[in-house]
């Protein structure tokens, strides 16, 4: 493995369509993944309440595996986050957030596709709900990304013996 450059590890955060979130629910690992955005400093998930939430009210620490992987090659890289946890109140602070998150995802919610860019009154007014879960059931949660580390299966492996290859 070697270790992926800083500009790299930029383009990977931006362009990713999803994490893994790592966090310790009752005293067990608990991964699953969730699309996200990033925003200066922090990675910003949306998610409902369940298991995921109530390990991070109580031990608001948290791991996000960003991983991008050549199908032809095997060649993977991999960038991994940790930090702390900071909830957004559900009181139209947390907007933006949903703004970037839907701008990200445009190609991929069919109710947008390529209409125009929604700005924080287009969320505020009812956007960010969904007929499942209604906008105050959602909850907006940043990362914030205080160790940033990046790694590639480099180029010296063989396909054969490259790491995620049977």
């Amino acid at each position: 493995m070697e270790p992926l450059p800083d500009a790299r590890i930029d383009q990977i955060l931006d362009s990713a369509k999803f994490a893994h979130l790592a966090v310790v629910s009752d005293g067990d690992p608990y991964v699953g993944p969730l699309s996200f955005v990033r925003d200066q400093d922090a990675l910003y998930f949306r998610t409902v309440p369940g298991e995921r939430v109530d390990a991070l009210q109580l031990h608001p620490r948290a791991a996000a595996s960003i991983v991008e992987f050549d199908d032809e090659t095997g060649a993977w890289e991999s960038v991994l986050v940790r930090g702390e946890v900071n909830f957004l109140e559900n009181d139209g602070s947390d907007d933006a957030i949903v703004v970037l998150l839907l701008d990200k995802y445009r190609d991929y919610t069919s109710e947008l596709g390529s209409g125009p860019r929604l700005d924080a009154q287009d969320a505020a007014m009812g956007w960010v709900g969904t007929p499942e879960v209604g906008r105050d059931a959602a909850i907006v949660f940043g990362l914030a990304m205080r160790e940033v580390t990046g790694r590639t299966s480099g180029r010296w492996m063989t396909p054969g013996t490259r790491p995620g290859r049977l």
